[in-house]
């Protein structure tokens, strides 16, 4: 069997600092082309924060991110791109879903991406401030097909207000995704609905620091 050349992405030994307050440590994984990683754990575990960590809005303050042995840099590594779907849509709520849509792909120089997925076409032209939740999820949600095949999806809560018809189709993009070579980090409270193919990530007490612990023992 050829040996897998394709480079990793890879967190090592990571530490995080949201408020001035160190909050996760001793952060370690390996995520091959085409890995799915199921970020698991309860409300403040600090899933959403390693996402943030990872796309670049939040500080690594020890350890490293790497991608194919190179130190990553978010937002400046053109090999590996990230697309980040947030709690927050980063939609206009002024402008129509159609526009956001085509803000979003000018951004990158990308087509705009396909209406069937999400079967956004029937309210794409109204103002996302006049959309209902999992209308609002679904216009953001369709930013996913546009983006390149080898890209990094990050995805926080990213079935948020959807019913189960588009929750499959959700899943079933990202299972296409990654199988094309892209990768996927996934942080939600229920279990995907392909979650036999995830590896899993917990955020247990080994990652927490406690309030008292002094920053210089991490």
């Amino acid at each position: 069997m050829a040996e897998n050349t394709t480079p990793h992405f890879e967190l090592k030994n990571a530490a995080i600092q949201r408020g001035g307050q160190i909050l996760l440590k001793n952060l370690s994984f390996v995520l091959p082309a085409g890995g799915k990683l199921w970020l698991r754990g309860g409300n403040g575990a600090g899933k959403s924060s390693l996402i943030r960590m990872i796309a670049g809005f939040l500080p690594l303050i020890s350890g490293e991110m790497r991608f194919g042995g190179e130190r990553y840099m978010p937002g400046k590594n053109t090999d590996l791109p990230i697309q980040l779907i947030g709690h927050e849509t980063g939609l206009s709520p002024v402008l129509t879903g159609r526009e956001n849509l085509r803000q979003a792909t000018a951004l990158i120089d990308a087509d705009m991406p396909s209406f069937d997925q999400f079967d956004i076409e029937p309210f794409a032209d109204r103002p996302v401030r006049s959309l209902s939740a999992g209308q609002t999820q679904r216009i953001a949600l369709s930013r996913l097909c546009a983006s390149p095949p080898h890209a990094l999806w990050l995805l926080d809560e990213p079935d948020t207000a959807l019913d189960a018809d588009n929750r499959q189709a959700l899943y079933a993009l990202i299972d296409t995704h990654c199988k094309q070579g892209g990768r996927a980090i996934l942080a939600t409270h229920r279990a995907p609905e392909d979650k036999d193919e995830w590896d899993i990530f917990p955020l247990d007490q080994s990652h927490r620091v406690d309030d008292e612990t002094p920053r210089a023992s991490i």
